[in-house]
């Protein structure tokens, strides 16, 4: 594979545009607000296993996700230099089915245009339970971290009905003979527009 196959881990930020605090760090960092505020002990603080079990299991269904999908963008980069927009989900069986979208009446239609039209198809599926996890693909200029410069990035949208959300950057370049080289992959938090308030918690 292009990479280890696993999703940073939130908690390493790095510092400077654009990334921001990952979500694990923001879920933990409100659990203890609530509980000091709550009257809990300041010293301690349990988080429900379920919400660890959730939130596990939800990365876990992402990375294979993003596995299976960023495939294509490798070899569509080392074909073509560029790619349109795709995307690809997972079914509540665990069954991983990769997605695009043609215009017929447009045979080079606006980036913009199909990601509009696979959120849209994603999160009808999310309302309706059709899919469990989601993953938009794309091509993007991205500022590196602890750079002052940006790079081509293939970025991975990714989103779990538990409510992780994460998106994923791989910077690249082309070199002259068409080769792909990748640079270290870094995530910054996703921003919930599949599945937004859809998914639900295990009742206690």
């Amino acid at each position: 594979g292009i990479f280890a196959g696993f999703i940073p881990d939130p908690e390493a930020r790095h510092p400077g545009p654009p990334l921001c605090l990952g979500q694990t760090g923001a879920y933990r960092r409100r659990e203890v607000h609530a509980r000091r505020a709550a009257g809990f002990s300041q010293g301690v603080v349990i988080i429900p296993r379920w919400i660890v079990d959730q939130k596990m299991n939800g990365k876990s269904d992402c990375e294979k996700l993003m596995n299976a999908v960023m495939a294509l963008a490798e070899r569509m980069l080392k074909e073509f230099g560029e790619f349109c927009p795709y995307g690809g989900y997972m079914k509540p069986s665990g069954e991983i089915v990769e997605v695009g979208v043609k215009d017929e009446e447009d045979d080079h239609p606006k980036s913009e245009d199909l990601l509009y039209v696979l959120r849209d198809s994603f999160s009808e599926m999310a309302t309706t339970g059709a899919c469990k996890a989601t993953a938009l693909v794309f091509d993007v200029r991205v500022m590196q971290p602890n750079g002052n410069k940006k790079s081509d990035a293939v970025q991975i949208c990714l989103e779990h009905a538990d409510g992780y959300s994460t998106e994923v950057f791989l910077p690249y370049q082309i070199d002259q003979d068409g080769g792909v080289k990748f640079g270290a992959m870094f995530a910054q938090e996703g921003k919930r527009d599949i599945f937004g308030q859809t998914h639900h918690s295990p009742t206690a």
